[in-house]
């Protein structure tokens, strides 16, 4: 019975060809991580050297250490702004002092190490009087074992208690900060603007500070600062630098600058039609900001070009500015900004630009937690995708992609750098990918395209460390979180600003994530067809308030609405890109970042383990200029995939990059077959693992096979017992098989013996020893640099309510 059990799924795979493709996916990484080990992000972008596609581009803020500069006030340390408004060292010198409700904390070495005990907690003593206007941001150095949440206060009452549960609701304000329970000290920066909000009015004074350490008795902490940094020392003693700021709902990659300054760059300027273009913003209010604009050359004495005064700080203001006259020539280009009182100017994406040689533009569509079986195009038996199903007759269709993560905020970091999420580090919420990794956006911008990132999912944005590269960011707070605010009037007037030059633009729409929710009139079906008799419980991440009793198939009807709803305005949108006269020239690239469960194996959203509903996603690939159409292609292929792609097509050297990913463009017209049938796809499930955990849980497709490993089995088998269902038996181990192609719902599993045997000799091993190189890259990118933990409570907020936090 054994042996023919083993006969049976020995069937299914060739294991020589297996071994030979396990072999080529082990030593790509491995050479990747000896590749790490000296990669260097501005090296490599150096060395790209101009893209013909783009013709000149010289953006002044990857020059920015070639730039001289004038500013005595700041050499003279006249005015240097005042970095700290309150701190405390804990280094028995401190002004101020957090003190604890209860006995039990120690000074030692300049750190607070206390066992926290419940209900204590720690308050300032002291005279404290923090202008609430002037903080910047509020920065905590710390480490905790075992706890996941601390809880900062303030109250304008001196008197304020926070046992006292009067003054506690009314009196104090407070925030819960996730934190990282490893023994290991972070650094969390907490967005003052959006924190000191509550309870609090312009022109407040705070008069009292609170501090809950941990959420765990017994949990051992240890504080190395708590500092509020003004607004101005925020930008700390670099007279200029470059940086992300965002005003008006709109962040853009700015080089800030303590005024008074003239920051001055030598440029050749290009012969014949050339721009010159820039955006600016200010700090601080009742400050007003004089910015000018020269040139000169050995011809020309010093000629102004531009001059404003700017004293609103809630909006960007911009110019484009045709010098063609200085074409040809050597010129010094030079940007001054003058205040009475040194605010802080924002020189938002400087460059000089030709237009491009040729058009070619890149755009990626993503729809998060799109499943790719529920839509029409993909074989769904509801019509929820009439435009998509149009889109994809006039390129590709790749009916077998899968993510490398269950989740975004680990699936989308993959997309943007081409690696597994064991590589880039970025598993859990309270991670970000660090800022010395190279981003296909990164690339893009520094070849001469516009980059506008807009997402209404904040797991793909700044708090994922998915800014890097893009010019122009818009979230969810200026597009909301369903398609109609999407493809709005944001969109397309950054379309309009960039229309002479080629774009990258990448789209995030958040739906058809829960809660499920699609606008009039797409809740048709649920109207006609719902609520369905299987009830369920109740969970916001999934029920509008409007569903008081939700079921099974009314949750599937509502997202199937909402699948359309996108699918209505994508086409307004494809219809906009041709009144544009942009379709032709643009390789658009429709894809998702993850599926969803909607109630297989008893499952909602998409937490591991990695089954088809949660890895297989849709790619679709349109570019009319040189890709065929109406062709559908059934290898295997991966996120990861579509960085390498998209290269190749903007004609980018690819060389130097770390990328684990292949470009699809050889497949795409027919080419290498054989190795893209034999080809190993990867998906991991990292989420909520920590750094130290060598756990393989992890995926391996393979030609008709779908191989998986996750610690989550345990767990599934005994709710489905509980339940009465027998997807699982008793002595189930952590590994399955399932043909997808066959059985792409996965609900009966191949014979397990084989497949138990081979992940303790083989599939284990594989996904170790991936798993390891992609670590060694981690480490040898970030340079075991300990993450600064960057914490917006608007953001954390929006998470909370899809459910992540």
């Amino acid at each position: 019975m054994i042996f023919g059990s083993f006969i049976y799924d020995h069937a299914q795979i060739d294991m020589e060809t297996f071994q030979n493709s396990a072999d080529r996916l082990l030593e790509k990484s491995e050479a990747l991580s000896k590749k790490a080990a000296v990669f260097n992000e501005k090296n490599v972008l150096s060395k790209l050297g101009p893209n013909h596609i783009n013709g000149f581009c010289y953006l002044f803020g990857e020059h920015i250490e070639e730039a001289s500069y004038e500013n005595l006030a700041f050499a003279a340390n006249k005015d240097k702004p005042s970095i700290y408004i309150f701190n405390i060292e804990f280094d028995g010198k401190d002004k101020y002092k957090l003190v604890p409700k209860k006995d039990g904390v120690r000074l030692e070495g300049g750190l607070l190490k206390l066992k926290y005990t419940k209900d204590n907690y720690l308050e300032s003593v002291g005279d404290v009087a923090i202008p609430k206007d002037d903080i910047g941001e509020v920065e905590i150095r710390m480490k905790l074992k075992d706890g996941k949440r601390v809880e900062l206060g303030w109250s304008k009452e001196a008197g304020a208690r926070w046992d006292d549960p009067v003054t506690a609701t009314q009196l104090i304000g407070s925030i819960t900060i996730d934190v990282i329970p490893d023994g290991e000290f972070h650094t969390y920066k907490i967005n003052a603007k959006s924190v000191l909000k509550f309870l609090l009015e312009p022109g407040d004074l705070i008069r009292k500070i609170f501090l809950s350490p941990s959420n765990m008795p017994k949990d051992a902490v240890e504080i190395d600062y708590v500092r509020f940094i003004s607004k101005k020392g925020k930008y700390g003693d670099q007279l200029f630098n470059e940086t992300y700021e965002k005003i008006d709902k709109e962040m853009r990659k700015v080089i800030y600058a303590n005024t008074p300054i003239r920051l001055k760059f030598n440029v050749e300027v290009p012969k014949g039609l050339v721009y010159l273009r820039f955006g600016m913003g200010i700090l601080e209010k009742n400050d007003p900001v004089t910015f000018k604009v020269a040139a000169k050359n050995e011809d020309v004495q010093q000629k102004e070009i531009f001059s404003t005064e700017i004293s609103d700080t809630d909006k960007w203001q911009g110019i484009k500015l045709d010098i063609s006259e200085w074409s040809g020539k050597k010129v010094e280009i030079s940007f001054e900004a003058d205040s009475l009182k040194g605010n802080i100017a924002f020189w938002s994406n400087p460059i000089l630009y030709t237009p491009p040689e040729n058009r070619f533009n890149v755009i990626i569509v993503l729809e998060d937690a799109l499943r790719a079986d529920h839509l029409s195009c993909y074989g769904y038996d509801r019509e929820t995708t009439p435009a998509l199903d149009k889109f994809a007759k006039n390129g590709i269709l790749f009916s077998n992609a899968f993510s490398q993560e269950t989740k975004t905020r680990p699936s989308v970091p993959t997309i943007m750098t081409s690696l597994y999420p064991t590589a880039t580090g970025v598993w859990n919420f309270s991670e970000a990918l660090d800022d010395k990794y190279l981003t296909l956006a990164e690339v893009m911008r520094s070849q001469g395209f516009a980059t506008g990132s807009f997402i209404q999912n904040d797991n793909a944005g700044p708090a994922g460390g998915l800014h890097q590269g893009f010019s122009n960011l818009f979230d969810e707070s200026a597009l909301g979180t369903k398609a109609e605010g999407m493809y709005n009037e944001n969109l397309y007037a950054w379309i309009e600003a960039n229309i002479d030059r080629n774009i990258f633009l990448y789209i995030h729409l958040c739906d058809p994530h829960g809660p499920y929710d699609p606008l009039k009139p797409f809740d048709s079906w649920y109207k006609e067809f719902g609520p369905g008799n299987t009830l369920v419980d109740g969970f916001k991440e999934f029920d509008p308030p409007w569903v008081k009793m939700p079921t099974l198939e009314g949750r599937r009807l509502l997202y199937d609405g909402e699948v359309r709803c996108n699918d209505y305005y994508l086409e307004k949108f494809l219809e906009k890109l041709e009144e544009y006269n942009l379709l032709k020239n643009t390789l658009i690239i429709f894809m998702a970042d993850h599926g969803e469960y909607l109630g297989d194996y008893g499952l909602w959203g998409h937490i591991p383990p990695g089954h088809m509903q949660i890895i297989h996603v849709p790619i679709m690939v349109v570019y009319p200029k040189e890709l065929p159409k109406n062709v559908v292609i059934n290898q295997p292929i991966q996120l990861i995939d579509i960085m390498p792609t998209i290269l190749d097509f903007a004609s980018i050297n690819k060389n130097d990059m770390l990328l684990e990913g292949d470009s699809l463009i050889p497949l795409m017209h027919g080419g290498k077959i054989d190795f893209w049938n034999d080809r190993i796809c990867f998906s991991e499930e990292d989420v909520n693992k920590d750094k130290d955990d060598k756990n393989e849980w992890a995926s391996i497709i393979y030609k008709n096979l779908h191989i998986i490993n996750s610690g989550n089995f345990w767990g599934l088998s005994k709710i489905a017992r509980l339940c009465g269902v027998k997807i699982f038996p008793d002595f189930a181990l952590g590994t399955r098989a399932f043909c997808y192609l066959e059985n792409k719902n996965e609900k009966n599993y191949l014979n397990s013996f084989f497949f138990d045997l081979f992940f303790k000799r083989g599939f284990k091993h594989i996904v170790r020893e991936l798993q390891k190189n992609n670590m060694e890259i981690w480490e040898a990118v970030t340079q075991g640099k300990k993450q600064i933990i960057k914490y917006d409570p608007e953001v954390q907020e929006r998470l909370r309510a899809l459910g992540y936090l």
